[in-house]
């Protein structure tokens, strides 16, 4: 059960959050960027958005890596030395060192500050959404790279490659929203991004 909450965690955040991404279409009203004929701030979309995505970002996407994560820090001491422990939350922690045991919880709030910029702030300029994204891949890749948390060589190197090939699609594609910049060197970031 664990590891199904796990993996839909992502996907549950971005449907809740998805119900405060709103934009204006032209007739002075703003409507659901998924589903353009719900009309937002109505009644019964406050009641959606307010009532249930709120809470449910609040209780799922931010309270319940918060319990797991004081579940890890309750039982630090026992994580590797108890069969149980392995068993129970391993694949949460088994790959770092036994000092990043929490390291998970800091992959899934990166993620969830990425996704609230894409999702909060919808109406906002991309450039600067995507520079804020920018600024969040270069902390966490400083921070990958001070503590190497993982046990295995291999997969730090495997996530500081992967956290800068995020930054540099991020980055090259800064020039794709913007008019300024010549089709060729478009082409050349798309042909550098794949090669990535």
């Amino acid at each position: 059960v664990i590891v199904l909450v796990f993996l839909i965690h992502a996907s549950v955040t971005n449907k809740a959050a998805g119900l405060f991404s709103c934009r204006s279409i032209g007739d002075g009203y703003k409507y659901m960027n998924g589903d353009l004929d719900i009309r937002c701030w109505t009644t019964e979309h406050k009641w959606w958005s307010l009532g249930v995505a709120l809470p449910s970002l609040l209780a799922w996407s931010l309270g319940l890596p918060a319990v797991g994560l004081w579940v890890l820090v309750r039982n630090r001491r026992n994580l590797y030395s108890k069969t149980e422990m392995k068993k129970k939350y391993g694949f949460i922690f088994a790959g770092y060192k036994q000092e990043y045991y929490f390291w998970e919880a800091l992959v899934v709030y990166r993620k969830l500050v990425v996704s609230a910029l894409s999702i909060f702030l919808f109406n906002v300029n991309k450039q600067v959404q995507a520079s804020l994204a920018l600024g969040v891949l270069i902390i966490a890749l400083a921070v990958q790279q001070k503590y190497e948390p993982f046990l295995s060589r291999d997969l730090n190197r495997m996530e500081t490659q992967s956290l800068l090939v995020a930054f540099f699609t991020l980055y090259f594609g800064l020039y794709f929203i913007t008019d300024e910049v010549a089709s060729e060197v478009q082409y050349f970031f798309v042909v550098v991004t794949f090669i990535m």
